[in-house]
């Protein structure tokens, strides 16, 4: 689901969510306690209604606590 998610942010946002050189910076990124998901921006030529529905999706992919992260189910 979390692949899911980065795969709407590039599309919709024409980059990479979290812009990291290597691995070792990915991880100290996760590790942190104030970590973030970026906010979907609203930069493709979607009306609102489409855009809120990819929104919804794309929190729901990237809740940072997996216990409130969709599932396949």
């Amino acid at each position: 689901m979390w692949a899911l998610g980065i795969l709407i942010f590039n599309i919709l946002n024409f980059k990479d969510p979290f812009n990291k050189a290597n691995f070792s910076e990915m991880k100290e990124m996760f590790a942190d306690a104030n970590f973030k998901v970026p906010e979907l921006t609203k930069n493709a030529d979607l009306d609102d209604a489409t855009f809120n529905g990819f929104k919804e999706i794309y929190n729901g992919c990237m809740a940072v606590d997996p216990a409130k992260r969709w599932t396949m189910k």
